[in-house]
């Protein structure tokens, strides 16, 4: 349910604004890539519309300086995508969407991904 309620921060300019200081960044993203190994495929699909819109409402030019925690995000969401018990369809394009966000307009996540 947190979860839930935790993806409706960046409804507001000041959700978002809030949002953009880097050390709770980080740490919601490594929250969500927790979230992404649970058993629960609503968890897993909350978990993936928050890192989205983070990643939509984030505002700095370059996410190099997430680089680190992005990359274990697209471990965490691959180890998801590999999990055959998550069936639901939402959960998946949830993972997905939030696969291709992380990738575009970042030039360092893709190199890394092709190495």
């Amino acid at each position: 349910m947190s979860l839930k309620f935790l993806a409706n921060i960046f409804a507001t300019s000041e959700g978002r604004a809030l949002m953009q200081d880097l050390e709770r960044g980080k740490a919601l993203i490594d929250f969500c890539n927790k979230s992404f190994g649970s058993c629960n495929s609503k968890v897993v699909y909350h978990s993936a519309l928050v890192l989205f819109n983070y990643l939509l409402a984030y505002e700095a030019d370059s996410k190099s300086k997430l680089q680190q925690v992005l990359e274990q995000s697209l471990k965490s969401i691959d180890e998801a995508l590999s999990n055959n018990s998550l069936v639901d369809k939402d959960s998946l394009l949830s993972l997905l969407m939030c696969e291709c966000r992380i990738l575009y307009k970042n030039s360092d996540m893709v190199t890394w991904v092709e190495e």
